[in-house]
């Protein structure tokens, strides 16, 4: 599936873009609607940025072709980010099921491909704590496969549809959460492996929508929600197409047999062999020293697959203070 994010500077663009949000899109007098629109200047007071100022031009410029006011759009809307964990743990129909049984209606839903850049602009002020472990090994999970990025709203909450989803989503302690919650049910693994990200306030929502989607993607989900669209078909055919042969499990547990079985199948030398094994073993009885195993794979020349390194990771970290 062709990534929504990926074109770099020097490549040419798909010659299918439409160009509407330059010649129709946002005229020139929205930012002056952003800054005389004192609600939407307060909820994002102290934390105004060029990705915060776009996404609330746009706002601007939505809202006034659909007669309401910015800061009543803004906080009807939430946005959730489906992660590639979730891809291939088969869990993206089921989080559809979710929502859907929790009267959550999805209005936009696009397959993006998070880079390292989208990492930073989500989490950015949440990895100032983040060890350098930790953020490198968001960057290999997050770009293992597309994410289905939603934009929802709930009409049992009109005013702050992002901080209903957050209470709703639930923590990634699985043996703390309360049953209910998105993640509790659908079984998050650990602090990464949490299926899910969502936008914690309306401040977050405009700043993540400027993050995840270009111009053109941006208006076309504030119109959709604008308008209350039904993007439920589509985010179901994004799902299937997500979920095509992308099974895989994530369990501690399964990840140190399959590398067992890849040392066994390989024709190590005895002694390399020995220490692989060995290394697996330490892990099985309690050891946490996740990089001593890439180390001695590396040292036998046993290539892990990328998802073995998340696994590896994110189940044996230690977890520190204000990391996401």
């Amino acid at each position: 599936m062709a990534a929504a994010n990926d074109w770099q500077p020097g490549e040419r663009e798909d010659s299918s873009v439409s160009w509407r949000y330059l010649y129709d899109g946002i005229p020139e007098t929205s930012s002056d609607l952003v800054h005389r629109n004192t609600a939407a200047a307060i909820l994002c007071a102290g934390d105004i940025d060029a990705y915060c100022t776009e996404t609330l031009e746009d706002l601007a410029h939505v809202a006034y072709f659909s007669y309401r006011p910015v800061d009543t759009l803004l906080s009807s809307l939430a946005m959730l980010l489906i992660k590639p964990d979730a891809v291939v743990r088969y869990k993206v129909h089921p989080t559809l099921n979710w929502l859907e049984d929790r009267q959550w209606r999805v209005h936009y839903a696009a397959a993006i491909r998070i880079n390292r850049w989208i990492t930073r602009g989500l989490w950015g002020y949440a990895w100032r704590s983040a060890s350098r472990s930790r953020r490198d090994i968001a960057d290999l999970l997050m770009s293992q496969t597309d994410s289905l990025l939603l934009i929802l709203t709930h009409p049992g909450a009109p005013d702050n549809a992002a901080t209903r989803l957050v209470r709703e989503k639930g923590t990634f302690d699985t043996r703390n959460s309360r049953a209910g919650t998105l993640r509790h049910d659908l079984g998050a693994l650990n602090r990464q492996l949490n299926l899910v990200h969502s936008a914690d306030t309306p401040t977050d929502v405009v700043r993540e929508l400027g993050v995840c989607l270009d111009p053109q993607q941006r208006l076309q989900a504030l119109e959709a929600a604008a308008h209350a669209n039904d993007a439920g078909v589509t985010a179901r055919q994004l799902a299937t197409e997500l979920e095509d042969g992308a099974v895989r499990g994530l369990s501690l547990g399964g990840c140190i047999d399959r590398v067992t079985q890849q040392v066994d199948l390989l024709q190590l030398a005895p002694d390399r062999r020995r220490k692989m094994l060995d290394v697996l073993e330490e892990v099985r009885g309690g050891s946490r020293d996740w990089r001593r195993i890439l180390q001695v794979a590396d040292e036998a020349r046993l290539p892990l697959e990328a998802w073995d390194v998340v696994v590896l990771a994110t189940h044996l970290m230690p977890r520190t203070r204000g990391e996401s």
